[in-house]
């Protein structure tokens, strides 16, 4: 809910908050339903004046009006596309700057409190809270007594709630009852400095715990006033592949919570700066489609990151979970390893990881949803490769993927019946289902090809040329697709249809009936993946990351670096053309859930980094699995780091180096494995380019055999050991998470 006169509430569930101003001892509201309690009439308080709202892809402004004081009250969700640490590290900031609309001086103070309404949906439930004060930093934190460990109904029980603040001689802070705390802060402009410790029920005398902040007689404000708010838990993920509770990733930079809240106060400078970089790149490139778009992406954004937990096992591997509200889906390593496990024995792909997140522990199997699940995943996994140019999850999960794809050739995904789409949906000769299965197997011919399994990746690229052929002549009806083959009655599209749409006016249109549905409140519900296109009512995914198909359009502007299966015929043509809209997210299944996260990801990557891992142009433009660096990429540009902006993250990554000293980097470690492997391929290639140009001018002397097989040996075992370096460089010796002392969440010092 915005500032005002309303409640914060998460789809049903109160979140209470309450926000206060004095302005020359005049009192005014800026967050929560306070001043509805008749116990404050009294005070004559009134409601602060909303002026205008703007929404950005991290951020949420509000221009309030509080007598002559205007207010900027920012809520910011970092999104941190190039830190995985911070990006896992589950905080908010909300700061306040000020300025006089008069020209004149005036004296000010802003208070903030949270409840206990945010850690259960259960008012009767019993919390304790404690606070915790530092030379720095001040911070309140708050759990249920009976905090059940990876227990959720609505709302996760088993975290804790923070908010915090730096420590200042001109803020205040208190924990108890709701309105004896904003009573005092009303007639006093403060707070006590004083802890109530009679634990009890959310509902008895509603505890906060709250700050207040005197800004003194100002024109403006200097700087910003700042909260950072947090829910935590640890572990995060039950994963019964590896039977072991995962702790979250931020756990790999910060020991303990305070550590991390500190960091997180501290860096809000540069937080700052980094969101509102992104805001800009991701609004200028999103404007050149439209402004409805634009205002799409920004509502996006954080609802798909805001759904997605990262964490780490205990040899320093991150994964990526998703709990979706309404839909399906985690992300590509947990599942790809469950289902190659002993403990999934099925030929075709499964769902998810089971319906009882955050136990990741497996489900089960669902046939109905075979042909769909399936057909995702080789398309996910394909498309993951292809724009990141890593194959490791080819080669380590070849098997399982090619007997997914069998298993669509066995069942005939293209003339399917009884089977159902990511929707439910269940009908003979699902035209969206048909094309998931056919692209799923052309994802596989791709894969084979580019891990060199030649007989295979003929064999599924004929099966899918010869099914789209098909699927072509059935799926049309009078210029549309059809949602069941031949019925002119049924048809079907989703929001991702628009990033694949040539024409801008059918884009467009898409586009803004999407929008249109996002702005209206009359039926209200948090940004709905999924509603009733005659009455508007939700039908599934509130609040859900499958929003993140809002980055499909942005995603055609990424260039892929593994080039697959050259095309050549019109079928050919036809059905590398489908994949590419499939790698956008053709159903909302789990590879849309999935691939936005990492679109996104990949997208802004790309536009921060050059491709410093590339060994010899040469190489590339003779390459057939990655492309060269010819004319289709003669436009691509690295937009320029201005000397501010380098300035900015060299003090931020020089803040961060004295942290890292307990820190396994998968990131890096990948990478310096990829860029061996790929000096290892270009060596091996350049040999046998070698041995045939000897071939063709005559056979090599015995001498000559002899000389180029030691050679070669030598070379082999430099390779090995320049691996092993490169291995080893990546790592930053430390005592793994599993031998830490206590909870991460603990704020023992």
């Amino acid at each position: 809910m915005p500032p005002g006169n309303e409640l914060m509430q998460f789809i049903t569930q109160i979140l209470g908050w309450g926000g206060f101003i004095r302005v020359d001892g005049s009192l005014y509201q800026w967050m929560g339903g306070a001043f509805n309690n008749s116990r404050f009439n009294s005070l004559a308080g009134m409601m602060a004046t909303v002026d205008d709202i703007t929404v950005t892809p991290t951020r949420t402004i509000y221009l309030l009006a509080a007598g002559p004081m205007r207010f900027n009250f920012t809520f910011l969700s970092p999104i941190e596309p190039e830190d995985l640490a911070l990006q896992s590290f589950p905080f908010g900031y909300v700061y306040v700057d000020a300025t006089s609309s008069d020209g004149n001086v005036h004296n000010v103070q802003v208070y903030s409190d949270l409840s206990g309404e945010w850690l259960s949906e259960v008012s009767g439930d019993t919390i304790n809270w404690d606070t915790t004060i530092s030379s720095s930093m001040v911070f309140h934190s708050a759990q249920r007594m009976a905090s059940d460990k990876l227990a959720t109904t609505s709302m996760a029980h088993d975290g804790i709630l923070y908010h915090a603040t730096l420590a200042r001689s001109d803020m205040t802070w208190q924990t108890g009852q709701d309105y004896a705390l904003r009573a005092w802060f009303l007639t006093q402009g403060n707070l006590n400095r004083t802890k109530d410790n009679n634990f009890r029920e959310i509902n008895d005398n509603w505890p906060v715990f709250a700050f207040a902040k005197d800004l003194g007689t100002i024109n403006s404000t200097s700087q910003p006033v700042v909260w950072a708010i947090g829910y935590a838990r640890a572990p995060v993920v039950r994963y019964s592949v590896t039977s072991e509770e995962l702790q979250p990733y931020w756990t790999t930079r910060y020991r303990r919570i305070d550590d991390g809240i500190q960091a997180f106060l501290e860096d809000f400078p540069d937080a700052k700066s980094r969101a509102e970089s992104l805001d800009d790149k991701i609004l200028s490139e999103a404007r050149k489609v439209s402004v409805d778009y634009a205002n799409l992406v920004s509502l996006s954004a954080r609802q798909t990151f805001g759904g997605v937990e990262t964490a780490v096992s205990s040899n320093g591997t991150a994964l990526m979970f998703m709990k979706d509200v309404g839909t399906s889906g985690y992300l590509l390593e947990p599942l790809l390893e469950y289902q190659q496990s002993p403990n999934y024995p099925n030929n075709y792909a499964a769902p998810d990881l089971g319906n009882n997140y955050p136990i990741a522990q497996g489900g089960p199997a669902n046939l109905l949803q075979s042909i769909e699940d399936s057909g995702s995943m080789l398309i996910m996994v394909w498309a993951h490769a292809r724009f990141s140019g890593d194959q490791s999850l080819l080669n380590t999960y070849y098997n399982t993927l090619k007997k997914w794809s069998d298993y669509l050739i066995s069942t005939n995904a293209f003339a399917s019946s009884g089977y159902q789409d990511a929707e439910g949906l269940t009908a003979t000769n699902l035209t969206n289902l048909a094309l998931k299965g056919i692209i799923g197997v052309r994802a596989m011919a791709e894969i084979s090809h580019t891990v060199r399994r030649s007989d295979d990746a003929v064999k599924y690229q004929n099966q899918a040329a010869t099914w789209i052929k098909q699927w072509e002549q059935s799926a049309n009806v009078n210029g549309h697709l059809v949602s069941s083959y031949n019925s002119g009655g049924s048809w079907d599209w989703t929001m991702l249809t628009a990033a694949t749409a040539n024409d801008a006016s059918t884009r467009d249109s898409l586009l803004r009936g999407v929008y249109e549905k996002a702005v209206d409140n009359t039926l209200f519900a948090p940004f709905p993946s999924t509603y009733n296109i005659q009455d508007g009512k939700v039908v599934t995914g509130q609040a859900s990351p499958a929003q993140g198909a809002a980055f499909g359009l942005l995603a055609m502007s990424i260039d892929h670096k593994l080039a697959g299966i050259p095309t050549v015929g019109s079928q050919e043509k036809a059905v590398a053309n489908l994949s590419i809209g499939a790698q956008l997210g053709i159903g909302m299944g789990v590879a849309s859930l999935v691939l936005m996260v990492l679109v996104f990801l990949l997208w802004w990557r790309q536009r921060r980094h050059t491709q410093a891992w590339c060994p010899s142009r040469e190489w590339f433009r003779e390459s057939s699995d990655v492309p060269g660096n010819g004319p289709e990429l003669a436009e691509y540009r690295i937009e320029p780091y201005t000397t501010q902006k380098a300035q900015l993250q060299h003090q931020y990554n020089a803040a961060y180096t004295s942290r890292k000293r307990y820190e396994f980097d998968p990131d890096l470690l990948r990478q310096t494995r990829e860029q061996a492997d790929l000096e290892l391929t270009y060596r091996a290639e350049e040999d046998v380019a070698i041995r045939a140009a000897h071939t063709r001018s005559g056979s090599l002397s015995s001498s000559a055999r002899g000389h180029a097989d030691d050679t070669q040996s030598l070379r082999d075992t430099v390779d090995h050991l320049r691996r092993t370096i490169l291995e080893l460089q990546s790592r930053v010796y430390g005592p793994p998470p599993s031998y830490r002392a206590g909870s991460p969440l603990s704020s023992n010092r």
